[in-house]
């Protein structure tokens, strides 16, 4: 779990604290190391759109979902980042 560098860094400096102040937020982890081999991967990403790591799917109670795609030149402590990124979870 964790292991890119820019996962560590969106866990540490965000995730972590949002999941803590919010209980009923729920992410579930796709490792893509754990299913690099497994016959599903490639579906997997090309179903979500998933092209870089870490990448946050939300999928809606009818069954839609949106993608928002993190990097390490986010700074993940910025305001501007924070509201775009909450916006995204909760909207």
């Amino acid at each position: 779990m964790d292991e890119t560098p820019v996962c560590k860094k969106l866990n540490e400096e965000f995730l972590d604290k949002e999941i803590y102040e919010n209980n009923n937020l729920i992410i579930y982890e796709f490792n893509t190391d754990y299913w690099r081999n497994d016959e599903s991967f490639e579906k997997i990403l090309d179903k979500y759109n998933i092209s870089t790591i870490p990448t946050i799917v939300k999928i809606n109670s009818d069954k839609s979902y949106t993608s928002f795609e993190a990097t390490l030149d986010n700074d993940f402590k910025n305001e501007d980042f924070q509201l775009k990124f909450k916006t995204f979870l909760y909207n």
